[in-house]
Formats: C-alpha cells, structure tokens, sequence
C-alpha cells in the first residue's frame, strides 16, 4: 500500500469520490462603500474531501492547515506533480477537511488587499525552496530536497509561487486569529474530534483552535510551526505574540488578564533576536520566568508533535516553542527529522522530494497517539527503504 507510492510506477491513484465546501465564521459588517449595507468578513473556506469507493475507516478526521502566503492547495499536490499529504490520509481512510485561513486564498475578500502583504520571488526563493543559495541561516546550506533548482524561471518554481496569495499584515494578525477560532471552533463542533495538522503560521490557528475546544482535538501536529515565543528572529526580529504562542487571547492557568501577566526570562546560550543566531546556530529563548509559571490551561489537554526539516529557519528556534509548550504543561513530541536520519530539508516538507517518508512518520504518530480506527501500520511498512514497523518514538525527543 504506501509502500508503492515509492515506486514511481505506482503512483496514488485519484482518492476522492466525493467533495463538498462550505464556509465557516465570519461576521456581518458595513459595507465599505455603503455603510447601509453589508459584506461578510472573515468566513474561513473548508472544503471536505472523502475518501473513495468506502465508508471512512478513521474515525477522527484529518484537519489540514496551511501557512502565510498559501491556501489549502499545498495540501492536495506537490509542484512537480507528485500527490499531496491530502491524497496520502484518503488512501489510509481519512475523511480530510483542507482550511483556507481567513482572507488567504478562497477566504480572501477582494477589499482585503489593501490590508495584505503578498510574498515576492526572492523572498520565497531565500526563505523555501533554495535557501542554500542565499544562506540566511546556518543550517541553510544543508537545503537539499526541493525539487528542481528553487530559482525564479524554474518551471517548479513558477508552478509553486503562483500558488502564493496574500497575508494579513501584522497589525491584523489579532484579527485573523480570531476569525479562525470562530471558524475551527465551528467545524470541530460539526464534525467531532479530529487531528489538526498545521503549518507554520497556520500552528497559531491550531492553538487557538485547541484552547477554545481541547475536547473536540484528538491531536495536534505542528509543521515548522511559526514562532518562537514572544518575539520573531532572523531578518523580522522584534517583539510579537504577546501571548506566548499567539497574538490574541488563550488561556492560562492561573487565569491572565492580558499577555503582559506574563512574566519571561532569556534563558540558553544561543544569540538574541537579530539576523544571526550565533554560533551555535541557535537563539536564546524567551521563556516564562521560573517561579511564576502559568499553564496553558486548555492547549496542555492536547498532546502535540513537532516536527522540523535540518535546513529550515525554524530550526534556529525549534528548541525554544518545544520549551514553552512543555513548560505550560503541554505533552508534546519533538520530531527532528535529521535524528531520524531524514536530512535536507526546508519549511515545506511537505512538498518536497521525500515527502512521503515524512508522511509515514506522521501517520504512525496519529494511529500511535490516537490508537483507534484501522491499524495504518499495516499500511506503512516501507516507504523509499524507512522502515516504519517498529515503533516511531526511536527518533522523537519527549522531554
């Protein structure tokens, strides 16, 4: 079964025989040329995919997130034609659910642009698909698995910026969280627990997701999640989310009044927010101070798994949102991907050329986790020579 999505010869057949849409959230709000009159704002499209020829076998669905300057199509293919994590959990039984964030791809109202930042092709090209090139961070160099060269004019290249769309500039960033806590919450509530795979950006709408109905969250999986906490490093250094993980409200226990309750220290022996990390290619951390440790009251009831490419960004900081989920009482498994001797790649490893032996570490980690429905394992016994029979922990981190 996965085993043959190996082979080239093999490829997943089509997966969906049914597909359906609806938005969720958003609010009513005037008209932006007639006050008397009014647009929705902030509804969130989701569109279900079920999978083919059966009844789903998983009883928790499968919740697909995507990150800034994105939409819910980086889920359904790869840019060189290979199919998409979406395809690979209708194959193992999945119902799936693809998110588009709020005011991002189908969610994204035309009066929204003015509002927007829109990534350019260098900035894509520096930060995802040839890093190694411009070598912003020291990891960079290790960048090896995007498909064709990551370079403007690359036909692999062009096919995956045209999927680019724009990102609600920073100042709007409270707004967009909450319009995806009114919109995730809704779905949960509709469909029941499921598993939320987010990336990057997209972690943020998982916690909140996960603070506002942790019961409705069988698991959360955190792809090359943005952050770390506090503050943004490398070239957007400076303070954000004030809330640790978020920009808007989550819950702490004891309970916060607002994000400034938090009380932080820098701790470890990287450097401090800026263009370079240092030598150790880490950033020092901001954590909550010890003594005066509050818990992330709702989000530590959701077990959690994060997992990181060697060459990207986020390994600057990994270790430092590890810490503070684990310090707000969260139980969370760290995947680095190159402790599973899994190497090269960048912040879409998703997309790229070893996708699929990712995939299998992250399904296991649901079936493992979640130990209800058919056993993937059956399904996952190879996939391009990694054996996924014994148990998926021989790599993770716990602690």
């Amino acid at each position: 079964m996965l085993a043959n999505i190996a082979n080239p010869a093999f490829p997943f057949p089509p997966q969906f025989s049914s597909r359906k849409y609806a938005y969720y959230g958003g609010d009513l709000v005037a008209a932006p040329d007639n006050a008397s009159d009014h647009i929705y704002d902030g509804a969130v499209y989701i569109e279900q995919l079920t999978p083919a020829n059966q009844l789903p076998v998983q009883p928790n669905p499968i919740v697909l997130v995507h990150g800034a300057g994105g939409s819910g199509l980086v889920w359904l293919d790869t840019p060189d034609g290979r199919q998409g994590w979406a395809d690979m959990f209708l194959y193992l039984g999945y119902t799936v659910f693809v998110v588009d964030m709020a005011y991002m791809g189908r969610s994204q109202p035309a009066n929204w642009l003015k509002n927007s930042t829109f990534p350019t092709e260098t900035q894509v090209a520096n930060g995802f698909t040839a890093p190694e090139k411009a070598q912003l961070w020291p990891q960079a160099n290790l960048h090896t698995q995007w498909p064709g060269n990551g370079l403007p004019g690359d036909p692999i290249f062009d096919t995956f910026y045209r999927l680019s769309t724009a990102t609600p500039k920073p100042i709007y960033m409270k707004t967009h969280e909450q319009k995806m806590r009114l919109a995730l919450t809704s779905l949960l509530k509709l469909i029941g627990r499921s598993t939320i795979i987010v990336h990057s950006m997209g972690a943020l709408s998982g916690w909140q997701a996960a603070d506002s109905v942790p019961e409705l969250c069988s698991s959360l999986v955190l792809i090359a999640p943005l952050g770390p906490p506090f503050e943004n490093v490398l070239e957007d250094s400076g303070a954000t989310r004030g809330f640790g993980l978020t920009n808007s409200f989550i819950n702490y226990d004891p309970p916060l009044t607002s994000g400034s309750d938090l009380q932080t220290e820098r701790v470890g022996d990287g450097g401090p927010p800026g263009p370079d990390p240092g030598p150790t290619g880490h950033y020092s951390c901001l954590l909550q101070k010890s003594g005066t440790v509050k818990k992330l009251k709702n989000i530590s009831q959701v077990k959690q798994l994060y997992v990181v490419g060697e060459a990207d960004f986020v390994q600057t900081f990994a270790n430092c949102t590890v810490q503070y989920l684990r310090q707000g009482g969260v139980t969370v498994d760290f995947m680095d991907l190159k402790e599973f001797g899994i190497r090269g790649n960048g912040h879409f490893v998703f997309m790229e050329l070893n996708s699929r032996i990712i995939f299998g570490k992250v399904a296991r980690w649901i079936f493992d986790t979640e130990a209800s429905g058919t056993d993937v394992r059956v399904s996952i016994d190879t996939v391009d020579g990694v054996n996924f029979t014994s148990s998926v922990n021989g790599g993770i981190s716990t602690s």
